[in-house]
């Protein structure tokens, strides 16, 4: 008998956000679709679908697992042996390779944990998918969280003191609530055919104020879901927290995101199937969610 083979899986943790729509009926909606209908079109030209779903409850609570697809249509593979005999696969004109992309999703909470796929559905092809299927009039999008760890800092201090990002120009063409000082900005760097703004947004150092910890945190998000796009986009996202000998601590908001990753073995098909990769993603929501407040959070922070 064989020793079993694991592969390290990744993943994301996200908060929903959406407006005139709601997430899980929207997975309702998609995974009562049928063929084509479930199809979108990335911008790289190959489908992606939700391949299958399914709805768990436990108490009040449901939770969504559910798998993605993207239908890779181009630059095929071959199939080849280890003594290097190749042959062709045969591929009917509508068929691709199937690059699979596991979720679970928490309703309540509002928190998405996306397995990380680099062949798979991406974050934009994810949250691009459910944009379409929500519609004209909604709104839909993922932003990442932010750690236990940099959010309990930045709650124990006494004041942030300083909030400090560095993004390229391109960052204008996402649909983010930038600030205007930040669109101003951009629209004097691309002026002056500039390659980078910094902006540093602070109170003065013998001030009793600081700056917002939950617009600091929403911010930081929406930054951050930018840099998931454009991964040169953002360059520099810092918050500066007070400690109690009144000095400033540096948080990298960059670094400091949920994310998780663990071995998951192979079965015989030497595929890692759906259920263990969807339990994968369950055990690191259930590692999240013992630590959270129970009421439902905003990455954690209470409003």
């Amino acid at each position: 008998m064989s020793a079993k083979r694991y592969r390290t899986l990744h993943a994301d943790f996200f908060t929903v956000e959406t407006e005139r729509c709601d997430f899980a009926s929207i997975l309702g909606t998609v995974n009562g679709m049928s063929g084509k209908a479930r199809n979108f079109v990335t911008n790289g030209g190959d489908p992606i679908r939700l391949k299958k779903m399914s709805i768990r409850s436990e108490g009040r609570r449901r939770f969504f697992a559910g798998d993605m697809v993207k239908i890779r249509m181009t630059n095929l593979p071959t199939r080849i042996d280890q003594r290097g005999s190749e042959r062709e696969i045969d591929f009917h004109d509508d068929e691709g390779i199937g690059e699979e992309t596991a979720f679970f999703f928490d309703e309540e909470r509002n928190i998405l944990v996306l397995q990380r796929n680099r062949n798979g559905v991406s974050f934009s092809g994810f949250e691009d998918y459910f944009k379409h299927f929500a519609g004209k009039s909604g709104r839909f999008q993922l932003l990442p969280m932010i750690s236990d760890k940099a959010l309990e800092q930045l709650r124990r201090s006494p004041r942030i003191g300083k909030f400090e990002l560095e993004v390229a120009p391109t960052v204008s063409r996402m649909d983010v609530q930038a600030s205007r000082s930040l669109s101003e900005a951009i629209s004097l760097l691309e002026q002056v055919a500039g390659e980078k703004v910094s902006l540093t947004i602070g109170v003065a150092p013998h001030s009793r104020r600081g700056l917002s910890l939950a617009s600091v945190v929403k911010k930081a998000q929406e930054l951050l879901r930018i840099r998931e796009r454009y991964p040169n986009d953002v360059r520099k996202l810092r918050a500066y927290a007070e400690n109690e000998d009144r000095k400033m601590s540096m948080l990298d908001l960059l670094v400091d995101r949920i994310r998780a990753d663990d071995q998951v073995p192979y079965d015989e098909s030497r595929r890692i199937s759906f259920d263990a990769r969807i339990e994968f993603l369950k055990k690191q929501w259930q590692s999240l969610d013992s630590k959270l407040p129970s009421r439902k959070p905003i990455n954690g922070v209470r409003s």
